[in-house]
């Protein structure tokens, strides 16, 4: 290392390759710590870079994944919202509307029939005006949560709108329709307790 750096010194002017304090050795050592240190600098920074940029990158595959995730659940909430009834859970009219429409659809081409049953709530509006909206409210869950009680799962219920319900049976034939129907209407006559009404 010695005569290559008094080569390169010739080079740059320097008599007979010596520092011009004649002090070769004490150059050379603060020149090999200036490079040891620039040298543990640009590994340092190196490593800072390299450990910064895969932090990066984890916290945009984070944030990626958060997105992602939120954004599924914010459409989740917005189909929801959009296709069902906000009181009871049921389908709304519109949802019901394109459900019964893909029913109808799928009964022609494969030649199987389907069953529309509606219900209405007689003095629903009695309720209300007597109970208030809240206890109407819970009435109407409790209408849907029995109906849901009876009915296949592949059957659908919609609430139309106030006391208003619409059934879908799939797939069915006058046969099957008659139990149905039996079920639900005694599951109606039973007494209906919301609160303490």
């Amino acid at each position: 290392m010695h005569k290559l750096l008094k080569k390169q010194l010739k080079k740059l002017g320097f008599k007979d390759g010596h520092f011009p304090d004649g002090n070769l050795d004490k150059f050379i050592e603060l020149v090999n710590v200036a490079y040891k240190e620039a040298d543990e600098e640009r590994i340092f920074l190196e490593h800072t870079l390299e450990t910064s940029s895969q932090e990066m990158q984890e916290l945009f595959e984070e944030l990626k994944q958060k997105s992602e995730t939120e954004l599924a659940k914010s459409e989740e909430r917005y189909r929801k919202l959009a296709t069902r009834d906000i009181v009871t859970g049921a389908l709304n009219r519109y949802a019901f509307q394109e459900q019964l429409k893909r029913t109808i659809a799928h009964a022609r081409r494969v030649n199987k029939h389907f069953a529309l049953l509606f219900l209405d709530l007689d003095h629903f509006k009695d309720v209300n005006d007597n109970y208030g909206h809240d206890i109407g409210d819970k009435l109407l869950q409790e209408v849907a949560k029995r109906v849901l009680f009876c009915i296949r799962e592949e059957d659908v219920l919609a609430r139309l709108g106030g006391d208003e319900f619409v059934l879908l049976f799939t797939e069915v034939n006058g046969l099957e329709m008659k139990p149905l129907v039996n079920k639900i209407v005694t599951l109606f006559r039973e007494p209906w307790y919301i609160g303490e009404n």
